[in-house]
């Protein structure tokens, strides 16, 4: 028979049996519903896109990498930072990745 170890309420943090949330302020306890996280839809496009463009970051050739890296390097960002900056918008949008910043209109 499988037995369920005790909890202590009074010093409990945190969720507990997936729908009820305790915190502890200083010597109060409250128990409160546990609220999911509902995403809206649009936080559902820009984090899939922001997964996309992370993940062809992550198969780019060595030399798109350093191509990125050099691409404005005046603004101090990072070819990561460059090429999520340009690609999460066109992925979003629905538009095709620029692997190189050569692809990228002047």
């Amino acid at each position: 028979m499988p037995t369920t170890p005790l909890i202590d309420v009074l010093t409990a943090d945190g969720r507990i049996a997936g729908s009820i949330m305790w915190s502890r302020l200083g010597i109060q306890v409250t128990r409160r519903p546990y609220a999911r996280s509902t995403t809206t839809p649009s936080q559902r496009l820009w984090r899939n896109a922001f997964r996309t463009a992370d993940m062809v970051w992550r198969i780019l050739s060595l030399a798109d990498r350093q191509a990125w890296n050099a691409y404005r390097s005046w603004t101090h960002l990072t070819g990561y930072s460059q090429f999520m900056r340009v690609n999460i918008k066109r992925q979003a949008s629905g538009l095709p990745l620029y692997t190189n910043p050569d692809q990228i209109p002047i």
